[in-house]
């Protein structure tokens, strides 16, 4: 990828709020690991936050993103949220609401998981 076309791909997650999005999902999914594996030294879980580096999957985006947009169409989406009705969009309750939504699905996953262990480290037991 050309710097031009990543320097593009990075306002684009800025202007459409995507890198705060990205960090809210890797905040919570440490959260729900976290809480699922309860046996895991803090030094294991120090190692697995530094793989969940929020800039390494930034510049994982940043992949995707030149692989699907061109650089008229990323030029088209910062103009588009960097407008009015791109900024309604990135800023309103519905990106709220998104996160909520993951943070919900997160959590309920993380309720299932604990049960299922349990019941594991109960079995074992028996």
């Amino acid at each position: 990828m050309n710097k031009k076309k990543e320097y593009l791909a990075e306002i684009f997650l800025k202007v459409s709020k995507h890198n705060k999005i990205i960090r809210n999902i890797l905040r919570l999914n440490l959260g729900f690991l976290k809480g699922t594996y309860t046996k895991l030294s803090d030094e294991d879980f120090q190692e697995i936050e530094k793989s969940y580096n929020t800039d390494n999957y930034i510049q994982r985006a940043v992949l995707v993103i030149d692989n699907y947009f061109s650089e008229e169409e990323l030029n088209k989406l910062i103009d588009f949220f960097s407008s009015p009705l791109g900024q309604k969009i990135s800023d309103s309750s519905f990106t709220t609401k998104l996160e909520k939504l993951i943070k919900i699905m997160t959590q309920e996953a993380e309720k299932e998981l604990n049960a299922k262990q349990k019941n594991y480290i109960q079995r074992e037991k028996t």
